[in-house]
């Protein structure tokens, strides 16, 4: 079965994928999602990665050291409640899975209003996913 990314971030301008997102819910292999996740953004050429649960969000980011998964490392993981400022979180797969995608839309759109209250997951996300997805396109699906 391929990996199909739940949300694609495109770049403003030009058709590059600056970020994806799986979201997860429930018990899932963590070893085998990261593989697949790992091997999407080498396939294309994606740098940043998010691996959403409802309990914790794992980014990842390729170095683009060498072109084998060894190059995507993990920048750290942090509660989907403080990154997403919600309380509680969905459980269901739905309803986390919008959550994401709206929070991405304001990260791209209005970047100063998405940022998350909590200083230990505000500063990932503007060292990282700002730069990246500001001004991006922000969708659901996968490109195939």
């Amino acid at each position: 079965m391929s990996f199909e990314a739940d949300i694609i971030v495109m770049a403003a301008d030009v058709p590059d994928v600056t970020l994806v997102a799986e979201i997860k819910r429930g018990k899932f292999d963590l070893g085998a999602t990261e593989a697949r996740l790992k091997d999407y953004m080498l396939k294309r050429r994606c740098s940043l990665a998010l691996l959403v649960n409802p309990e914790t969000t794992r980014m990842y980011r390729d170095t683009f050291a060498n072109f084998t998964p060894a190059s995507v490392t993990l920048v750290g993981a942090y509660p989907t409640s403080k990154l997403l400022d919600l309380d509680p979180v969905p459980e269901d797969e739905r309803g986390l899975h919008d959550a994401v995608q709206q929070w991405l839309e304001r990260l791209a759109s209005a970047w100063p209003s998405a940022l998350p209250s909590s200083d230990d997951v505000r500063g990932p996300i503007v060292e990282y996913l700002v730069p990246s997805i500001a001004e991006g396109r922000v969708s659901s699906g996968s490109l195939g």
